[in-house]
């Protein structure tokens, strides 16, 4: 605490060289049996030294393999705040990265979703769909997808984390469609410490697929509707992504939607 309130503002932040100082004391204690982490708490603006996002991310890269896991803690006004550099930074370092707007969103991360944000329960994620030759994707909302699983990045996930992956198939044509034809779903990952392989999947038909009841979907859409008035600020984008959170949520007991509908509320495009 005494170094921190120590600290003086001068116009510079030599990003790189800090990440570089963090991961040299990693590796002086790291520790095999455990989770080792870096704790980059930033506002994202690095202005002096290595400012490219690829270079600053190559230490996390490298280290990645060694089990050296990079968090990523955004800080300080939204407004000029960095987001795609400290983005490709944790990208990079396979951690989790998250964005404090206010004091108390510091005891929440560090207190009550400690484990959420600091853990890897599952390395190197993975999930493959196999689907008859008549579907092709025609919207997806993630990260990557392709044919090639070496062309995609993996990803780690927490623990009691959740990944909804939002997908729209279309078949070529309606007259092709065969009810009891196959689709499976494959996950691949890795154990957090013995990088053990692991694997999981379902397979159904694609009329048992679409009669099934589809518990996740409706909040997918909420968020990927969020996700796109972000991108496209307007009252009507907001006011569609509130509606499918009322939609998928009609009681309000779904904190992270929750969340979402007072972050719509601040935005001053949603009034």
């Amino acid at each position: 605490l005494a170094v921190a309130e120590g600290l003086e503002a001068s116009g510079g932040t030599d990003l790189h060289s800090g990440l570089v100082r963090g991961y040299e004391l990693a590796e002086k204690h790291y520790g095999p049996t455990r989770l080792n982490r870096v704790i980059l708490i930033s506002d994202g603006g690095a202005n002096v030294g290595v400012t490219s996002g690829d270079l600053i991310g190559e230490k996390s890269k490298d280290a990645d393999k060694e089990g050296i896991y990079l968090v990523g803690i955004g800080t300080g006004p939204a407004i000029g705040y960095a987001d795609k550099l400290m983005d490709a930074v944790t990208d990079k370092g396979r951690g989790a990265y998250v964005y404090l707007d206010k004091p108390s969103e510091a005891t929440d991360v560090f207190v009550n979703r400690f484990d959420e944000v600091m853990e890897v329960a599952a390395r190197g994620v993975q999930i493959e769909l196999t689907m008859p030759w008549y579907f092709q994707m025609h919207k997806f909302y993630g990260e990557e997808y392709s044919e090639n699983p070496k062309e995609i990045e993996p990803q780690h996930l927490a623990p009691n984390d959740a990944m909804i992956f939002n997908q729209v198939l279309k078949a070529c044509s309606s007259s092709v469609v065969e009810p009891t034809d196959t689709i499976t779903v494959r996950a691949k990952w890795k154990t957090p410490l013995a990088y053990l392989d692991q694997q999981t999947e379902v397979t159904m038909t694609v009329g048992d697929l679409l009669a099934a009841q589809k518990a996740g979907l409706p909040k997918a859409k909420a968020i990927v509707a969020y996700a796109e008035a972000l991108k496209a600020p307007s009252k009507q984008a907001f006011d569609d992504a509130l509606a499918l959170i009322k939609l998928a949520d009609p009681a309000g007991t779904d904190p992270a939607l929750n969340e979402i509908a007072s972050l719509i509320a601040l935005h001053p495009q949603s009034q």
